[in-house]
């Protein structure tokens, strides 16, 4: 997820033409709205890890994710 982020960020930085953001708005209005649905993908995963029992929080794989 970090990758999407510094890549797309690079590009609405240089105002390239391949920004993750819709051309209908502004730079900014654009920039802001791409990074709040960044936001939603990345907060329903992790709330669904939150809500795991504690023996599973526990493990090793866990702890990598």
């Amino acid at each position: 997820m970090s990758n999407i982020f510094h890549e797309g960020r690079l590009l609405v930085e240089q105002v390239d033409e391949r920004a993750p953001i819709a051309n209908n708005m502004p730079p900014i209005a654009g920039a802001l709205y791409w990074t709040s649905g960044l936001l939603e993908r990345v907060e329903e995963p992790f709330n669904r890890l939150e809500t795991l029992s504690a023996t599973i929080k526990e493990r090793e794989e866990y702890k990598d994710v």
